[in-house]
């Protein structure tokens, strides 16, 4: 069985430390924003640390459609067999950015771990 692994990324609106196109020479604003750019500096490691994980579909979302990331973890938890508890509870808490999911339940919500406890986690939820 694949397992689905979610990730909902920062909005863009919160990203006003960089450019359109990333991060523009000459910004002086980085210093303001640091910490946005650090956790949106995250998802990315713990995206490619997914792909290494045998059984698992990872993909990242954007919070600005809501009713996407719902469509996903209703699939996700039915496919799954999460019941309605843990299901309106990772839809009620879908709203902290980042977050991450895997099969219809939230994993971390706001603030995201190593890679190396990401690795752990999952591996041991699917296990």
């Amino acid at each position: 069985m694949v397992h689905s692994l979610i990730f909902v990324r920062e909005r863009p609106e919160q990203l006003t430390w960089s450019g359109c196109c990333g991060k523009l020479e000459g910004d002086n604003v980085g210093a303001e924003f640091a910490e946005v750019g650090c956790t949106s500096a995250q998802v990315g490691p713990l995206y490619l640390s997914a792909q290494e994980i045998d059984g698992v579909q990872a993909q990242i979302l954007d919070p600005r459609n809501p009713f996407a990331l719902w469509w996903h973890l209703v699939g996700d938890a039915l496919r799954h067999g999460v019941g309605p508890g843990p299901l309106l509870r990772a839809i009620c808490l879908a709203t902290p950015v980042p977050s991450v999911f895997l099969d219809g339940r939230m994993l971390w919500g706001g603030v995201l771990p190593t890679a190396e406890e990401f690795q752990r986690r999952v591996r041991g939820e699917i296990a």
